[in-house]
Formats: structure tokens, C-alpha cells, sequence
């Protein structure tokens, strides 16, 4: 007595209702079968209130609520209950009425069964499946009530697919949440007038004007993570005239582990609706040489750095090593991996350019692969240090580079960029010679496989131009345009690293050391149409709400980028977004397509000078014998070129159109 006293003291008023509930629902069962078995013309020994079915029912309620027990059933949580939850009463039902079987049968030396078979197998599957709809009934009617009461935000999902119904569930399992569903809206005929969790499907995208008004909708939230940018686009047109506010989840590259959460859900921006259809990758070649592996990445805290390191890690190497001069950026990153649960990973605050620093690094992280986005980027800002676009850019590749090879490295990857081809700037030509300088170093460690990934603008990258517009708008404009016709190529980030990822997969299948490889990156935007696109985005008006100035081009700056230079040709491999680039037919070494002959000496020489902080002129001469292709922007003429109507400055510097991703089509595949 003193045993029952505990454990009935040990549960909860919640639990012991769950088990008075089960064994009225076990005794009710057994007996509606009882009825059923002998047509309403019960036997006196099978009446409710006889010894034989006393006996039963007292085996039953123990062996089934036993059974429940031991499967957690009373452990469950009726608002949660699901499928999981389901299979638990289930396998406690099924070892229940195997049990009352082997009972039954047991009887038989008495003289007879103390149940018929049938009502022991009916009676408990009957028993199994009330016990199951009561909890749904329980979790259907809580979610109604509290959806009945529920104020916040009137929200309503586009889409109608597996990301809408997580959030769904998320929304109902969150009654503290500030937002209440409407419903939702799916371009998918068979979804219309269907129910997500009771929530209805209330037409299609083209009815989000309709939908608005007659539900006062405050928000939707495209809830459509395979969404591609034209169709982010369509969908975008047709929201922004209901006056709701647009929220999104990030598309399926974005998503860390393919899980959809409520904390996932951003504001919509310009970039999810610029652009190309979403890029495709082969994962099973990215896995092949990242799973399990020990990766490093330098620049590790920038914009493409970071992101190399938060789709690595969605890979599962062995360790990810996160090497920066920016602690802040290394420490934002670290919380960041932290916060996904991530924490196979070292954080090292260094600069690259020390020899010594980087040996000790790679000799004791021994990765097997090395990423190296460490560099500095922007143009007019190298245009006056050159000294320190060679440093960074030049010496600290070469550094890195030898290191990684003396350390045994596998596989180096150089992010290069598309101001490498035919360069006029400062910065472009410091890549173009750190692509040269992964070629030389390859070169003399064949153990170690190198190669470079050249492409154009990132979307959103710190101190690009999205940022920029979007602050101008922000304080009420102007924005500076250098150029009515000037034309970049864009990408955003997320894509950019998925293609670095897949192009570093085949650089083990080319014939040659330091191969450069180029993603497609479309077709160039117009940067005039660009800002006047952010500006209708951010539901202003051009000229009326926010004027455009032009501010003509700055130095080292092109009117338009190529990605293949004049003297280099691009072959096909065997993913259609990204390129090998070959030497062209009257390319030679001295063209600065590969290292030529002293190369490594004149390398060393231009190391030299940039140590000793020589002046412009000198390292611009320097950086031109290693690529006799770079026509420099003299500094002087930057104010020398009066800006005209047009934002062109007179006399200023007219790019030749460059490579186009379709001239490489005739060409046969060289990579696999």
C-alpha cells in the first residue's frame, strides 16, 4: 500500500488524469467489441459486471497502462503530439495485446479462453487507436482555442510546401508568438481550397491583392527557399501592392543543415530579388574532400571568408581552422558557429604576411585543405597604397602558398577576382600576380594541388555597392553613380562560395598547377538601373523622392569588367557555371599569363620594394613587368577629367567589351 501511496504521489494531476482517462477508454473498448463479438446477444459470462470479464479487464487495464508507461506515453505533452508520439501508444498497444494473447491462451488449461481471440485483437487495436485520437482531439482543440484567442500580426505564407508547414508548426507550438495566420497562398492548382494544419489555402499569388484586403493582412512571409530570384521577383510585384509588410526565409544555400525556424525569417531584401536562377552543385564532390577533413581558411572574418566558413561547415570536416587579423570579426564569426551548433573549429588572429607565424600555424593544424580570401579589395583605397596592396595581396599569397605546401597541404584554393583580368587598377593587378605567385609556388610542389577561382561583385559584401545605396536611401539620397553606362558583373555571396566549393572539387582533374578557374557570373548590370531598382524597392520614387548623381570614375576603376583577358581564353568543365582559363594562342610568358622567365626574381624584387614603402610610380613600374597586360590609371588624371551630363569624365579611360561565358561553348571539357 505504501509502494502505490509513492508512486501515485509521484505523479502528476495531469498524468494520473491520462491514465483515468485510458483505462475508462481500455474498458469501454473491450466491451463495445464484446457486443459487436456476440451481436448484442451477450452470454451471461461475458456481461460487464461478470467474474470472467472482471477478470480480463483487470489484465487488461494493468498490462495496457504497464505498456503506456514504459513507451513514455505519459510522458507526452498532448499540445506537441504527433506522428513520434503516435508510434509510442502504437508499440504499447501491439506488446499489449500480445501479452493479453499469450494470457488468453494460458487460460485454456482451465477449461476455455477467458476471452474470445477476436475481441482480445479487436478490443486492443480499438483501445490503441481511441487513445491515439483523444490526444489529437486534445492538441486540435488546444491549437483551435488558442488560435481563437490569439492577437499579433496577421501573417499569411506564401507557399504551401514543407517550409510553410515547419513554420506552421512553429507558429501553433509558440502561443507566446505576436503573430497570428490567416492562411496561405500556393500557385499550385491541387492546393487550392486544401487546409495546412486547418490553416486554408486561400488562392494564389496573383490573389494577394484580394487576400489582403478581405483578411487585413499585416505581413506575408514567402515561406519558398527554392525560390529562384525571377520568381522571387514575380512574387514580389504582386505583394508590394497589398501595403503589407514583405518578410521572406532565406533561400535553400542559405539555410544552415536545410532546417526551417521562425528565427530565420528576415526582411526581404534587394538581393533575393536581383539576379539568376539558383545555382546547383554537385555535394557529393564538395563532401568528397571536405567531410572529415581539416580545413583552413584566411580572411576568415570577411564577407566571402565567413561565408567559405559556414557552408565548409555544413560539409562536417574534421576541424575548421579560422585564421584573420580582424578579432572582432573573428569573434562575431566564432558566436555566430557557436550559435548553430557548431565547435569543431580554432580561431587564429594573425597577419598573413609573417613567415614564420604561418609555418607554426600550418605545421600544428595540418589541414588537409587551405581557402585563402585574405586580401584587400578596394580599388581607389589601393590606388594610394600600393605598397600594402603588395604586401597583402602579393606577399602575403606567396607566404600562405609556401607554407600550405611545406606543411603538406592537399588542395590550395586562391579567391581571386575578376579585376585580375586585363587590370587597371592597383588592386586587380596585386590578384593578377597573386594568381601568378599560386602558379610559380604550384609549380615547385607538386605534392600539393593549387589553384585559383576568379569572379566579379558580391551582393551585400561589406563596402560593396548594395550597402552604399542602401545608406544613401536611408539619409534621402543622392545616389552616386559613377557612370549612366557602367556595368558590373553580381553575384551574391551565398552562390559565389557554393561555386568556389565546386570548383575546387576539380582542381585535381586539371593537367596543370595553379589553374585558374572562372565562375559565369550572367549577364553585367547596368549600375544606373541597379539604384533606380533599390529605389522603387524602397518604395520611393526616382528623381521625385531621391535623385541620382554622377560622380564620373575613380581611379583604377573600368567602365565595364571582363573575367577573361585579352591574352586568355576560357574551355568548359564539367559544371556549366564555372570555367577554365587558358592561355590564349598569342599569349607568351612574358605576357604575364604565366610565370615567366625570372619570374621568381622579379617577384622578389617587388617584395622588396613594397618592404621598403617605395614610391607609386616604382611599384606600378614593378607590378607592370610581372604583367606586361596592366595599363595603370595615373593618379594625377583622376581630377583631371571634368565630369560630363552623362557621369563620364572626358577623356577618361574606355573599357574594351571582354570574355563571355557563350564563346566557351565550342570548346571541349578539360576538367571532370
Amino acid at each position: 500500500m505504501t509502494g502505490v501511496r509513492h508512486v501515485l504521489g509521484r505523479m502528476t494531476r495531469r498524468r494520473l488524469l491520462a491514465v483515468l482517462l485510458d483505462v475508462i477508454i481500455i474498458v469501454l473498448a473491450y466491451d463495445v467489441i464484446l457486443g459487436f463479438r456476440f451481436q448484442r446477444a451477450v452470454p451471461d459470462d461475458f456481461v460487464l459486471g461478470s467474474p470472467r470479464v472482471l477478470h480480463f479487464l483487470v489484465i487488461a487495464v494493468v498490462v495496457h497502462v504497464g505498456f503506456n508507461a514504459g513507451y513514455h506515453v505519459y510522458s507526452i505533452v498532448n499540445r506537441y503530439v504527433g506522428l513520434p508520439q503516435a508510434s509510442w501508444i502504437a508499440g504499447a498497444t501491439i506488446a499489449s495485446v500480445l501479452v493479453l494473447l499469450l494470457v488468453d491462451l494460458g487460460w485454456l488449461f482451465t477449461g476455455a479462453f477467458l476471452m474470445p481471440l477476436s475481441v482480445v485483437l479487436l478490443g486492443g487495436a480499438t483501445a490503441g487507436v481511441a487513445m491515439i485520437a483523444v490526444r489529437f482531439y486534445s492538441r486540435v482543440f488546444q491549437m483551435q482555442s488558442l488560435r481563437a484567442v490569439r492577437s499579433g500580426r496577421r501573417m499569411v505564407l506564401v507557399g504551401a510546401g514543407s517550409a510553410a508547414e515547419m513554420l506552421v508548426r512553429q507558429v501553433d507550438g509558440t502561443p507566446s508568438l505576436d503573430v497570428r495566420i490567416v492562411g496561405l497562398l500556393d500557385d499550385d492548382p491541387q492546393m487550392q481550397h486544401m487546409r495546412i494544419h486547418n490553416y486554408p489555402v486561400l488562392g494564389t499569388i496573383d490573389d494577394a491583392v484580394r487576400v489582403a484586403a478581405e483578411h487585413e493582412v499585416e505581413e506575408f512571409v514567402i515561406a519558398i527557399p527554392s525560390a529562384g530570384t525571377r520568381e522571387m521577383e514575380r512574387i514580389y510585384s504582386e505583394l508590394k501592392n497589398t501595403g503589407a509588410a514583405i518578410r521572406t526565409l532565406p533561400s535553400v544555400s542559405e539555410l544552415f543543415g536545410g532546417k526551417v525556424s521562425l528565427t530565420d525569417i528576415r526582411e526581404l531584401d534587394i538581393e533575393d530579388v536581383l539576379g539568376r536562377p539558383p545555382v546547383q552543385t554537385d555535394l557529393a564532390a564538395i563532401a568528397s574532400y571536405i567531410k572529415g577533413r581539416r580545413v583552413l581558411v584566411t580572411g576568415a572574418g570577411g564577407s566571402i571568408g565567413s561565408e567559405l566558413c559556414r557552408q565548409i561547415a555544413s560539409f562536417a570536416p574534421e576541424k575548421l581552422v579560422l585564421v584573420d587579423r580582424d578579432e572582432s570579426a573573428l569573434y562575431a564569426l566564432h558566436e555566430e558557429l557557436r550559435g548553430r551548433a557548431f565547435s569543431r573549429y580554432s580561431l587564429v588572429a594573425t597577419h598573413i604576411q609573417q613567415s614564420r607565424k604561418m609555418r607554426r600555424i600550418m605545421e600544428e593544424h595540418r589541414p588537409h585543405v587551405v581557402f585563402h580570401a585574405a586580401a584587400f579589395k578596394h580599388v581607389p583605397l589601393m590606388e594610394h597604397s600600393p605598397d600594402e596592396a603588395v604586401l597583402n595581396n602579393v606577399m602575403g599569397t606567396m607566404v600562405v602558398a609556401k607554407a600550405a605546401a611545406g606543411a603538406g597541404v592537399e588542395r590550395f584554393v586562391n579567391i581571386s577576382t575578376d579585376k585580375a583580368a586585363d587590370p587597371v587598377s592597383v588592386m586587380g593587378v596585386s590578384k593578377r600576380v597573386a594568381e601568378l605567385v599560386v602558379r610559380h609556388v604550384g609549380a615547385q610542389n607538386l605534392q600539393t594541388c593549387f589553384c585559383s577561382v576568379r569572379f566579379g561583385n558580391v551582393l551585400g559584401s561589406r563596402g560593396s555597392l548594395l550597402p552604399i545605396f542602401r545608406r544613401q536611401i536611408k539619409e534621402g539620397g543622392p545616389l552616386t553613380v559613377t557612370h549612366r553606362d557602367m556595368t558590373r558583373y553580381f553575384m551574391s555571396i551565398a552562390e559565389a562560395v557554393q561555386l568556389v566549393l565546386q570548383a575546387a572539387s576539380m582542381s585535381t582533374h586539371v593537367d596543370e598547377q595553379g589553374a585558374v578557374f572562372v565562375l559565369e557570373m550572367g549577364e553585367p548590370v547596368r549600375i544606373l538601373e541597379l539604384a533606380e531598382k533599390m529605389i522603387r524597392f524602397a518604395g520611393h520614387g526616382v528623381a521625385a523622392d531621391i535623385q541620382i548623381a554622377f560622380t564620373g570614375l575613380r581611379p583604377g576603376e573600368k567602365l565595364h569588367e571582363v573575367l577573361v583577358g585579352t591574352l586568355e581564353h576560357s574551355a568548359p568543365t564539367s559544371h556549366p557555371m564555372v570555367f577554365l582559363v587558358r592561355p590564349g594562342a598569342l599569349a607568351s610568358e612574358t605576357a604575364g599569363v604565366t610565370p615567366g622567365t625570372g619570374f621568381g626574381q622579379k617577384l622578389d624584387g617587388l617584395i622588396s620594394l613594397a618592404c621598403h614603402h617605395a614610391g607609386r610610380d616604382t611599384l606600378v613600374a614593378a607590378l607592370g613587368e610581372l604583367v606586361p597586360t596592366y595599363r595603370p590609371f595615373a593618379l594625377e588624371e583622376a581630377g583631371a577629367f571634368p565630369v560630363g551630363a552623362d557621369g563620364q569624365r572626358d577623356g577618361a579611360p574606355v573599357e574594351q567589351g571582354g570574355w563571355r561565358p557563350e564563346e566557351a561553348e565550342a570548346e571541349a571539357p578539360v576538367a571532370s
